[in-house]
């Protein structure tokens, strides 16, 4: 058992490690750059977006406000997704790809510690990368709408944080089965991107709504919970209520299956893999 000033240890490791990569800097650029037009487009072009949903120019402030949130929550997923896979896609295939996991596996440290220690840091940095865009869009609103952002905000960052969970623990998973990273990227894009929207279409079409089961289609509720509009490959519904208690706590849990179901055999593949 070790203690935990040792535990913190092996996480501020990796965390350096993370914030020294040239991961962590693309992805700040790349926030950066989606943030600065996400704004643009706020200021520019929101009373015309407004104006499309709601059908009128005189929009309540509430809603207004809730619109705009929105819009920034909808691109949400997408900055979480690709998070969580730039900072686990080489957190073991990299280590196998560059040499390194000869050093890393030999530690004398338990390596359920050590894929702990990465795990974390990886968790840490994607969520501050997560946390730089709403912050973001935190200005944005205060710009556009002259007033606070009601709570919502602090409900979606911390849904936004259990998708990037679930995510982080698949991107584990795959780095733990390959052995390039190169593989674990078009892995996780085919299996996101492809498969996932491939088996939406078909079940919409089936069943005439969206396969709640699937993480691509749970995560919006990072968006809905400021207006239940939900796009499908089918059409278009919702209200512009928002999504309700039971709605959010049904997407928390499937995330969780998720993070749960795919980062305990990570953990034990990692245990059991051979640095050869």
């Amino acid at each position: 058992m070790y203690p935990l000033s040792r535990r913190l240890i092996i996480f501020r490791y990796f965390f350096i490690n993370y914030f020294r990569s040239r991961s962590f800097y693309f992805l700040l650029f790349l926030v950066l750059i989606i943030s600065s037009l996400m704004t643009y487009a706020s200021l520019m072009y929101f009373g015309s977006i407004g104006r499309y949903i709601v059908g009128g120019s005189g929009v309540a402030q509430l809603l207004r406000g809730n619109l705009l949130e929105y819009f920034w929550g909808f691109f949400a997923p997408t900055v979480g997704f690709f998070a969580a896979l730039f900072f686990g896609s080489s957190a073991i295939a990299g280590e196998l790809e560059e040499g390194t996991a000869n050093f890393t596996f030999t530690l004398p440290v338990d390596r359920r510690h050590v894929f702990a220690g990465k795990f974390l840091a990886a968790y840490a940095g994607a969520s501050i990368i997560c946390a730089i865009y709403y912050l973001a869009g935190f200005i944005s609103y205060l710009v556009v709408i002259r007033s606070l952002p009601n709570l919502a905000v602090l409900l979606s960052y911390g849904l936004l944080l259990v998708f990037v969970l679930a995510m982080l623990s698949v991107v584990f998973l795959l780095s733990a089965v390959f052995r390039r990273t190169t593989y674990v990227n078009i892995a996780v894009l085919v299996l996101y991107f492809i498969m996932f929207n491939s088996l939406t279409l078909i079940w919409e079409i089936l069943y005439r709504s969206a396969p709640e089961f699937l993480i691509n289609n749970t995560v919006s509720v990072v968006y809905t919970v400021y207006v239940g509009i939900s796009f499908q490959f089918t059409g278009l519904g919702g209200t512009l209520q928002p999504s309700g208690f039971w709605p959010v706590v049904h997407s928390i849990l499937i995330m969780l299956c998720y993070a749960i179901g795919t980062v305990v055999p990570a953990a034990l593949l990692f245990e059991w893999r051979e640095s050869s």
